[in-house]
């Protein structure tokens, strides 16, 4: 296992031992997804610690792995939900989100309002999670009228920055763009409300709430330049 895929094993892990705190849902109840027999072995050296609130199930998937889907919650009625934990180095205030470049639209290629995006912010040791369609709609500047954005957002660097976005494209064809959080956070119930299509993610926002954390987690900066 090399290290980034460590550091990213470490921080997964830690964000489950915290579901408590940021959904009110034990960890237990959650599902881990691991890429390997490799990542297999660490994850269960891991999970000989204790755990407050349960041991979260282990899902061998390489397919979901390779989806960013870091971990699951699938105790819900109709759907199942799934994480993508990103953590962003002390250095940014902003918080980078990369998705698929579609030629003229902005994707994570997930079902609409079932994937979300655990954001990290070393900066100031706040963790956010943000429905990946509502980070879709902001980015695409679709349907951005119910969510009352502030005057200039998409012109002020320190609230959207998609110009190195523009120029940068990854080897599986992603394109980055830096988000205030603290902006994205303000409007989060306007999504809720007016554009989600899913009760059950509904239900998980009720109780998500954003958290103060007291030392930073580990950094593998995949969002250089920001």
């Amino acid at each position: 296992m090399n290290l980034v895929h460590q550091i990213s094993l470490r921080n997964e892990m830690r964000i489950l031992r915290l579901t408590k705190e940021l959904y009110n849902i034990d960890s237990g109840d959650f599902r881990y997804v691991a890429y390997n027999d490799e990542s297999m072995k660490e994850i269960e050296h891991i999970l000989l610690e204790d755990w407050i609130n349960g041991k979260p199930d282990i899902l061998l998937s390489r397919i979901k792995q390779k989806k960013n889907n870091d971990i699951i919650y699938d105790k819900l009625l109709y759907n199942s939900l799934s994480f993508d934990v990103k953590v962003n180095s002390k250095k940014y205030s902003r918080a980078c989100f990369e998705l698929f470049d579609e030629g003229d639209y902005y994707t994570y290629k997930h079902n609409k309002d079932t994937h979300n995006i655990i954001v990290v912010m070393n900066a100031n040791k706040i963790i956010y999670t943000f429905p990946a369609s509502y980070i879709e709609d902001v980015v695409n500047k679709r349907n951005i009228m119910h969510y009352e954005m502030p005057n200039g957002f998409y012109d002020k660097e320190e609230y959207f920055w998609d110009k190195f976005s523009s120029e940068k494209k990854d080897k599986n064809g992603k394109k980055l763009f830096f988000i205030n959080p603290e902006i994205l956070q303000q409007r989060l119930r306007d999504y809720i409300a007016y554009k989600n299509t899913n009760a059950d993610l509904t239900w998980f926002y009720f109780n998500a709430k954003i958290l103060k954390i007291d030392k930073e987690f580990e950094e593998i900066d995949n969002c250089e330049n920001k």
